[in-house]
This record gives structure tokens, sequence and C-alpha cells, in this order.
């Protein structure tokens, strides 16, 4: 076996271990349920970055992103996932397809009255 198929195979597996239930809100299309992988990351570097005290502190923040296999959710710009009551997030920046997946940076739906309007998937959801 090659290499190459080793690897998806354990990125595969990462991706079925990992995955979560989310209902997708795109317009003009009927609202489904898609598995994605939610990498809701919440740290921020502040310090020196490039390893010498020669330069300033920077900070970095991360964006939320969600991953999925290419052949289960190709996502666009405006569509909305949600999680579970009161986690909704927008997809704003879809990366290329990296072999198997795709990566989009998220927002958090942030409006009370717009989250509220998103119903959470049912809990006897059966994965694919």
């Amino acid at each position: 076996m090659h290499w190459r198929d080793l690897k998806e195979t354990m990125r595969r597996r990462v991706h079925g271990t990992f995955r979560l239930p989310a209902r997708l809100y795109r317009e003009g299309a009927p609202e489904r349920i898609v598995w994605v992988r939610l990498h809701d990351l919440k740290e921020t570097y502040h310090g020196d970055l490039q390893g010498t005290s020669a330069h300033m502190a920077i900070s970095q923040d991360q964006n939320p992103m969600v991953v999925s296999l290419i052949e289960e959710y190709q996502p666009l710009g405006g569509d909305i996932l949600c999680f579970r009551p009161g986690e909704s997030y927008r997809v704003d920046n879809v990366h290329l397809p990296d072999f198997i997946t795709v990566t989009a940076e998220v927002t958090p739906v942030i409006d009370a009255a717009e989250a509220a309007s998103y119903f959470p998937p049912p809990a006897d959801v059966a994965p694919p």
C-alpha cells in the first residue's frame, strides 16, 4: 500500500471519529444534515512569535473552522451550520480542497433572534 493511501485512510478515520452532525441552511436549497468537524480555536498567541526578543509583541487570533470530506459536503459562502441551540456558524471563506477534505472559516452567529431561528439537528441522527 502506498503512503498516500495510508494517509487517506487515516484522515478518513480521524474525520469519522470527530465529526458532528450539523443542520445546513443554504439559500434556495432545502435544509439537510451534514457531517463536519468543528475546530473552534479560541487560542490567541501573544508575545514574540518570531523567537527573538528584538521584535515587538504580536497577537494572532484564530478563526473557527469546519472541515468536511469533499464527497459529503462542499461549503459555500453564506451557508449556515447549526450544531445545537445557540451554536450556529456562518461560512465565510472556503479554502481550496486538500486531497479529500475541504476547510472553511466560519463566524459565529451572534444575533440571538437569528440564532434562535435555526433548529439543532435531532439527537437520533445516525452517521451515513
